[in-house]
């Protein structure tokens, strides 16, 4: 969550899963300072679309086929944070995952080139009509 709050411009974040509240308030919150934020999640996952309802403006779903596995996300087109972990309470706190944070370099431009290729493809996630 001290990552998510060092944002000051954007957040692009690609989640095979998204249901751990305090990542997903993190997320609200650098919204509600003025935070781009934008989420690409898999259509075949369950997430907390309650909670993460105030994104809805910014969230896509991937269309079916292969699985959108990723479990990550770039702040400011500098900051690379990817891993292993699906950001659910038991993936971050209880497993034993990989967590890597790359600061400036290629790897948040790779990231961000492959985030807007799914983001271009990927259909708006709606309340009528939520990732499954």
């Amino acid at each position: 969550m001290a990552l998510l709050a060092t944002a000051q411009e954007t957040i692009d974040l690609a989640g095979y899963v998204i249901t751990d509240r305090p990542v997903i308030d993190a997320l609200v919150a650098a919204q509600e300072r003025g935070v781009a934020v934008r989420l690409i999640l898999d259509p075949a996952q369950r997430h907390d679309l309650a909670r993460l309802a105030p994104l809805f403006d910014a969230a896509r779903k991937k269309h079916r086929g292969p699985i959108m596995h990723l479990k990550s996300y770039a702040i400011d087109g500098k900051v690379l944070r990817t891993g292993s972990a699906n950001f659910t309470a038991s993936g971050l706190k209880q497993q034993n995952n990989d967590l890597i944070v790359l600061d400036g370099g290629d790897a948040a431009a790779a990231f961000e080139r492959e985030f807007e290729r799914v983001w271009d493809a990927a259909e708006p996630v709606s309340v009528l009509a939520p990732a499954e």
